[in-house]
């Protein structure tokens, strides 16, 4: 059974709401009835009634259907309104439907009423099934709407958003405010034809937005005509595609990137079909193998160019793996040229291809000499193992600690230091701070927090030893950053310069021991330059008279 029409009426007199009730009925309509008559009723009614259809008196105290009708505006809700009451002007009854009444009935030509009741919920229906649809089409779309002339009269928020104006700042303007000068003018013109025409326009813009960031819509411009067949308005419905042509940007450079690696390094493309177990080869592979057109295709042949020691691997790898287990082929290995027995190394790659019943068929890839690639990887694996040698055989110490100043790697000169300071050896993750006396411990960490400002740091210190004698070590610190500049450690360089210290310790006793005879001498003493005296002992001073 179908749920009853729920009908409300606002009317002060039962009595005229008991007639129109009694009318309703005798047409057989299975409906609810509920009265209001006075406005807090309506507003509660319209809570938990929920009515299907409002009818509505004209006036009643401190309330009428103007307001009546403007009350489920603002609620936006979609119910029928329809003035039931007594002599009403024209005028009046026209204001009340252009303000969204659906009808006025007079009382005394009810009749109609159920004939208006049920146009009006079909009218209803129709407003709101346009409604949802512009909804969705405007929360879905990026929308405007233009006159004739191309001003934007309308703009939804998802237009305000991906072109970062506010509705205030497009309306008003046209979409030249929009325009990032990539569309030729050409393009432009023929826009503009086939929609002054009549016709829909279909087409992508790239556009730029308030603050410069450019994005791509997809466009579908509707134009609206008048009785002449002349557009008065137009509807721009766009879908943002800014990704979708990002990736195509992307892909077409990998696309072009591709084919120019392929041409300038050496690649080759194959094909090999496993139900003739034949397969071919471009040039470039032929040159690569070292064999020519005559040369045998089958698989066996293929296999006869592996190099003796991966031949087994690799077979082993294309029949349980690629094949086994319906995987891409992407596997590094050695050849032997047919025509002068050099060893290559060989990159392959390949996809592979099924039939209707899922049997593999082909495999469909490119080779790649990379030999050169391998002797510089040796070169510098060797580079870095000779490098490794000096770092742990050098004379100077090195440790490399995080932003948290915990150890992650030193040399075997960093770690002697540490024995002799510290009395133990250094241990990857420990904090280098904690290793400092209490009194040190506040001397290093501000020394930490100076480097992570971007400050570079030299000092030296000092380490009495249990014998009494000191050692003392210059201390280098610098920032670890990546590429991009962001800090991710501190590399410390130590060195042993207790030797030097002792020597400008000497040096400084010798400077001393100078002065003390250069000034005590009875014997007076000048010492000059090409730009005169540059010092006189006491008893040169005593002769010549002048002071210092």
């Amino acid at each position: 059974m179908t749920e009853p029409l729920k009908i409300l009426m606002l009317e002060d007199h039962a009595t005229d709401a008991e007639i129109v009730e009694r009318l309703l009925k005798k047409q057989k309509l299975h409906f609810e009835f509920r009265l209001a008559m006075n406005k807090d009723e309506y507003l509660q009614a319209l809570d938990q009634f929920q009515p299907d259809v409002i009818l509505s008196d004209n006036s009643l105290p401190q309330f009428n259907a103007t307001e009546a009708l403007e009350i489920i505006q603002r609620r936006s809700l979609y119910i029928p309104f329809i003035l039931v009451t007594g002599a009403v002007s024209e005028e009046f009854a026209a204001g009340i439907i252009k303000l969204g009444a659906n009808d006025y009935i007079l009382k005394d030509r009810l009749a109609r009423l159920p004939a208006a009741i049920d146009a009006a919920l079909k009218q209803r229906k129709t407003e709101k099934g346009i409604a949802d649809y512009r909804y969705a089409l405007d929360q879905s779309s990026i929308i405007s709407i233009t006159d004739q002339k191309g001003i934007i009269k309308y703009a939804n928020d998802n237009f305000c958003k991906i072109s970062k104006y506010s509705a205030g700042e497009l309306i008003g303007q046209d979409h030249r405010i929009i325009n990032s000068g990539f569309h030729l003018k050409p393009y432009i013109n023929n826009l503009w034809t086939t929609i002054a025409n009549g016709n829909i326009w279909r087409g992508e813009f790239r556009n730029k937005a308030k603050d410069g960031s450019i994005y791509w819509v997809d466009a579908t411009i509707v134009p609206f005509l008048n009785k002449e067949g002349k557009p008065y308005q137009y509807l721009a419905i766009r879908i943002d595609i800014t990704q979708r042509k990002k990736a195509e940007e992307e892909l077409a450079e990998k696309e072009f990137f591709l084919r120019e690696s392929q041409r300038a390094g050496n690649v080759g493309s194959y094909k090999t079909n496993f139900i003739t177990g034949y397969w071919q080869s471009s040039e470039t592979l032929d040159s690569i193998f070292g064999i020519d057109k005559n040369y045998d295709r089958s698989i066996a042949g293929w296999m006869e160019i592996v190099h003796p020691d991966d031949k087994q691997k690799l077979d082993e790898y294309l029949r349980l793996e690629v094949i086994g287990k319906r995987k891409s082929f992407n596997k590094e290995y050695r050849i032997v040229k047919i025509n002068d027995k050099q060893t290559k190394w060989v990159y392959g790659l390949g996809d592979v291809k099924f039939d209707d019943s899922g049997n593999v068929t082909e495999l469909i890839g490119t080779i790649q000499d990379i030999t050169q690639q391998k002797n510089a990887e040796e070169s510098l694996l060797q580079s870095e193992t000779n490098l490794r040698t000096i770092f742990e055989n050098t004379d100077t110490g090195f440790y490399l600690l995080d932003i948290e100043a915990n150890i992650i790697a030193f040399n075997k000169k960093v770690n002697q230091f540490a024995k002799l300071s510290f009395g133990f050896e250094l241990e990857e993750k420990r904090n280098l701070i904690k290793l400092f006396t209490p009194e040190r411990q506040q001397q290093f960490a501000d020394m930490l927090s100076e480097i992570i400002k971007g400050s570079n740091f030299n000092y030296e210190i000092n380490y009495p030893q249990t014998d009494g004698t000191i050692i003392w070590y210059s201390v280098n610190a610098n920032q670890v950053c990546e590429s991009n500049g962001k800090m991710v450690g501190i590399c410390v360089s130590v060195n042993d310069i207790t030797e030097r210290k002792k020597a400008e310790d000497k040096i400084s006793e010798s400077e001393e021991n100078f002065r003390r005879l250069f000034n005590e001498s009875a014997d007076p003493i000048l010492l000059l330059d090409d730009t005169g005296f540059t010092d006189c002992n006491h008893s040169a001073f005593s002769i010549l008279g002048y002071s210092s």
